[in-house]
């Protein structure tokens, strides 16, 4: 449901928080604000920190929440959890669907009951001895792709080819993550479909110009290069986009969204769903946006018109009622 009266309220845009990927936070929320103001929005950037949510929040006055958050405590719920205790409307998925979301294991588990073609995979713990012997069990000898349980942005994501090499794998990411996600590595180029609530808005196809699309491509300025919309059959591009429909369904995401795809010989697989992808003018949300004539400014403004709360009302329960 959108509510035009947000764009007249002070707004915040909540960037930075404690993830490794509060830089390119800060960034978005930097275009945010100043989308905003171009159009006539009473708006601040708020940055999160190490110190208190709550209080820099309430400090600030703001009346209606913009996250550009990414990462855990920012995309995970946590902090949509927060905005509904303070009664502060918010853009963007809610509690239930940010963590269901950013959590890889319980996301695929839900795709996969509506069909939707996630790769194989298994949950593993790096310090649990057994490790190896569970992915050999689940994957044999297949490539494998190795990805922090939750997280974004492809920070440490290890890809093995060789069986051999997975124990040095495992070490690694250890470092970033305790909880990982080992699913087989499918060869393709990558596909991203940008929506609005359940309304897909078009593709983009990332080519990155060496090795894959990790941090370092994303957020490297001529490391990649991006074709939109994606240069794949219509018929395909359909398919992705009604996949994508159907997985924001399926998590109950809403606001700007991203839906990415691996497109392969004769196969296709869903990777993610992203709550809050970036925002800045020339990411992929907005290019994808783009192609539905939307303009980074009205994309803005859409979103902010969605912003809400969960729950209507934070008042305690009558006893005995």
């Amino acid at each position: 449901m959108m509510d035009k009266s947000m764009r007249g309220r002070r707004i915040g845009v909540l960037a930075g928080g404690l993830s490794e990927e509060a830089g390119v936070s800060r960034v978005s929320g930097q275009g945010v604000v100043e989308a905003l103001t171009a159009v006539g929005c009473d708006v601040q950037l708020v940055l999160l920190n190490d110190q208190d949510p709550a209080k820099i929040i309430k400090d600030s006055g703001i009346e209606v929440a913009f996250p550009v958050t990414h990462g855990i405590y920012g995309e995970d719920g946590c902090l949509q959890g927060l905005l509904e205790w303070m009664g502060i409307p918010y853009v963007g998925s809610g509690v239930l669907a940010s963590a269901l979301a950013m959590n890889k294991t319980v996301a695929n588990a839900i795709l996969k009951t509506r069909g939707l073609p996630v790769p194989d995979g298994v949950t593993i713990d790096t310090e649990d001895p057994g490790a190896l012997k569970k992915i050999d069990a689940t994957l044999a000898a297949r490539p494998v792709c190795i990805k922090p349980n939750a997280g974004g942005s492809s920070v440490g994501i290890e890809l093995v080819d060789d069986p051999a090499d997975r124990a040095a794998a495992l070490a690694r990411i250890a470092k970033v993550a305790k909880r990982v996600l080992v699913e087989e590595k499918i060869e393709g180029v990558e596909v991203t479909v940008g929506t609005l609530d359940d309304r897909p808005l078009g593709s983009t196809e990332i080519e990155p110009l060496t090795s894959f699309y990790d941090f370092h491509h994303k957020y490297t300025k001529g490391a990649s290069r991006y074709h939109s919309p994606a240069r794949i059959p219509a018929e395909q591009e359909r398919l992705l986009m009604d996949w994508s429909r159907e997985a924001i369904r399926a998590l109950g995401c809403s606001g700007g969204c991203r839906v990415d795809f691996i497109v392969g010989q004769g196969r296709v697989a869903l990777l993610e769903v992203n709550t809050l992808p970036g925002m800045t003018a020339v990411s992929l949300l907005p290019m994808c946006a783009g192609l539905a004539g939307i303009s980074y400014e009205e994309l803005c403004l859409q979103m902010l018109d969605r912003a809400r709360l969960e729950r209507q009302s934070r008042e305690a329960p009558t006893p005995g009622a």
